[in-house]
């Protein structure tokens, strides 16, 4: 089951082009931005439900992106695409907050894959949090008792 939308960002309108037509063609409904200043706009605007997103954009990073969201405390799943992978920038996204890290020239069956398992992931996580919540408010606090005085 495919909830909610991905934002595409890629300053480089041919990939940009295949990944939007591979994804919608799979079922995903696609937004897309052509760098980092539209890619927040369109954030802004609707939060996705997962962003997939060029490491190197003409006037930014993603890891300019994933310091955005988390300075708005924005918590949306982030898939960095790179063309230049190496394990160092692999290593370096997942502690800015990536998701998941994928390399280019892409598999749109292995990045469908990816963005399913992303997705119930968060699906999941929000569940989780939800439930703790709810329990939190039943729990009783440690440091309250019942006595005479």
């Amino acid at each position: 089951m495919r909830v909610g939308s991905v934002l595409v960002v890629d300053d480089d309108d041919r990939m940009r082009d295949v990944l939007v037509e591979g994804l919608t063609l799979r079922g995903f409904r696609i937004r897309e931005a052509n760098g980092l200043a539209s890619a927040l706009r369109e954030i802004r605007n609707a939060p996705p439900s997962v962003i997939l997103v060029d490491y190197q954009l003409r006037d930014g990073t993603a890891f300019e992106l994933l310091q955005d969201l988390k300075n708005q405390d924005l918590r949306i799943p982030v898939v960095v695409l790179t063309g230049h992978a190496s394990i160092d920038l692999a290593v370096e996204a997942v502690k800015n907050g990536a998701d998941q890290f994928i390399t280019k020239p892409v598999d749109l069956s292995t990045l469908e894959t990816m963005l399913q398992r992303v997705l119930e992931n968060n699906r999941n996580h929000q569940k989780d949090a939800a439930h703790r919540l709810e329990r939190a408010r039943y729990d009783r606090d440690p440091f309250l008792g019942q006595s005479e005085a």
